[in-house]
């Protein structure tokens, strides 16, 4: 644990913001499957302003890509 005390972080204005992705899956068994999951967010336009700094403009888009195992119950 940090004795740090916390960093304002302050934003203006309201953007509107979009993710899409998209998954596939491989059973492995009927009941078990593995994934690669990938997600792009966009968040353009954007103007933070941290601590005493001076405000920063930019782009927030961020890229995801994941890998899980998921298991399926009582066949649902």
């Amino acid at each position: 644990m940090s004795d740090r005390p916390p960093v304002p972080v302050e934003g203006t204005g309201q953007a509107v913001i979009g993710v899409f992705g998209a998954r596939i899956d491989y059973f492995v068994t009927p009941n078990v499957a593995v994934g690669l999951e990938t997600e792009y967010a966009i968040s353009r336009g954007r103007t933070l302003t941290v601590g005493d700094a001076p405000p920063e403009s930019g782009n927030l888009d961020s890229l995801v890509v994941s890998l899980g195992v998921r298991a399926f119950f009582l066949g649902l």
